[in-house]
C-alpha cells in the first residue's frame, strides 16, 4: 500500500513548516521596528513646541524620494531622525568607531553592519533640496536614535546617537541660537505635510493572513496523513498478505 503513497508530501510539508518560519522571522522583525517607532513617537509627542513629522515620505524637485522615520521641526532647526531597534534582546554590543563603521559584537567576534548613519544623510540631502527650493535656508542636523534601553552603545564617532529616552534631553541641550519662531516652525511643518506622499503599505501587514493561510494548509496536510495512515493501517487489516 505504501507504494501508492506520495513521496514529494513530507518535501511539500517541509517548504511550508519552511515558509511559515521565515513569515514569522520577519513580522518579528519588522514589529520590533514599529514597536521602536511608535516609542519614538510618544516620547516626542509629550512636548508640544516639536512639530512631529512621523513616517514622513516625500520628494524633491529632481524626483529624488525619501522616506524619513521622524522630521522635527525646532526653534534651533530640524532634526531628522533614523529609528533602529537593535539589540532589543541585550545580547550584543553596538559600536560605531572612529572612521563610522557600525559593528555589531556578540561573543567577542564583531560584524559589520549597514550604517543608518549614511542612510540619514541621503534623507538630509533630499530635504535641504526641498528648502532651498522654497528660499529657506536653516540648518539640518541628523540623529540615529535607539530605541531601547537594553543594547549596550559604544560610539566613538562624531555621529549623533542616542537612546529614544535621552533623545529630548539631547534636542534641549542641543547648542545654537533661537532661529525659528512658532509661525515660521508651523509654515515648514505645512510645506513638509502639503508635499507628503501617502505611506506606502508594508510587506508586514499582510503577513499574519500569510501566515494564517500556511497554517490551514498545514492542519489539511496532517488531517490528510492521519486519514492516509487510518488508511493503511484498514488495508494491512483486511489484507494482511498485501503489505
Amino acid at each position: 500500500m505504501s507504494k501508492y503513497i506520495n513521496p514529494s508530501i513530507e518535501t511539500f510539508i517541509n517548504k511550508i513548516k519552511e515558509d511559515t518560519v521565515s513569515a514569522n522571522n520577519e513580522l518579528k522583525i519588522l514589529n520590533l521596528g514599529m514597536n521602536g517607532e511608535e516609542l519614538v513617537n510618544k516620547i516626542i509627542n509629550t512636548h508640544k513646541y516639536i512639530e512631529n513629522l512621523p513616517n514622513l515620505i516625500i520628494k524633491d524637485s529632481n524626483g529624488q524620494r525619501v522616506e524619513c522615520d521622524n522630521i522635527l521641526i525646532t526653534d534651533k532647526g530640524i532634526f531628522i531622525l533614523e529609528v533602529k531597534n537593535y539589540g532589543s534582546s541585550g545580547n550584543f554590543t553596538l559600536k560605531i568607531d572612529t572612521s563610522g563603521r557600525w559593528e555589531r559584537i556578540y561573543k567577542s567576534k564583531s560584524y559589520v553592519m549597514d550604517s543608518p548613519v549614511a542612510q540619514n544623510s541621503r534623507h538630509i540631502g533630499i530635504i535641504k533640496n526641498i528648502l532651498f527650493d522654497n528660499n529657506i535656508s536653516i540648518p539640518i542636523y541628523g540623529i540615529i536614535v535607539i530605541s531601547n534601553d537594553t543594547v549596550d552603545i559604544i560610539n566613538n564617532s562624531n555621529s549623533i546617537v542616542v537612546r529614544a529616552s535621552s533623545l529630548i534631553d539631547i534636542i534641549n541641550n542641543f547648542k545654537g541660537e533661537v532661529l525659528l519662531n512658532i509661525d515660521e516652525r508651523k509654515n515648514i511643518y505645512n510645506l513638509f505635510n502639503g508635499i507628503r506622499e501617502e505611506e506606502v503599505k508594508h510587506p508586514f501587514k499582510n503577513y499574519t493572513l500569510y501566515n494564517d493561510y500556511l497554517n490551514d494548509i498545514l492542519s489539511l496536510i496532517n488531517l490528510n496523513n492521519e486519514y492516509r495512515e487510518n488508511v493503511v493501517k484498514l488495508y494491512n487489516e483486511v489484507f494482511p498478505d498485501n503489505k
